[in-house]
C-alpha cells in the first residue's frame, strides 16, 4: 500500500520502535546478526549488525506494508 504524505508517514514512524528515517527513505529493523554485512540491506547500528528493509521514497510515495496504515 502506498502511503503518499510526508505527515502520514512521520506518524508511521514514531509509532513504531522499529523503524527510522535514512535521508527521504524509511528503513525497518529485521534483526541481529553477525552475517549481515555479507547482505545488501544491513546497517550498522548502536555496534551491531542488523538485517534491514529499506522503503524507498518513489512518486507514488512509500510502498509500506498495509498493516502500517491500518
Amino acid at each position: 500500500m502506498y502511503v503518499k504524505s510526508m505527515d502520514t508517514m512521520e506518524s508511521i514512524v514514531i509509532s513504531k520502535d522499529d523503524l527510522f528515517w535514512e535521508s527521504f527513505n524509511v528503513v525497518e529493523l529485521k534483526s541481529i546478526s553477525p552475517n549481515a554485512p555479507l547482505k545488501k540491506q544491513a546497517r550498522y547500528i548502536n555496534g551491531q549488525w542488523h538485517n534491514v528493509k529499506v522503503y524507498e521514497l518513489s512518486a507514488q510515495g512509500w510502498d509500506v506494508p498495509k498493516s502500517w496504515v491500518s
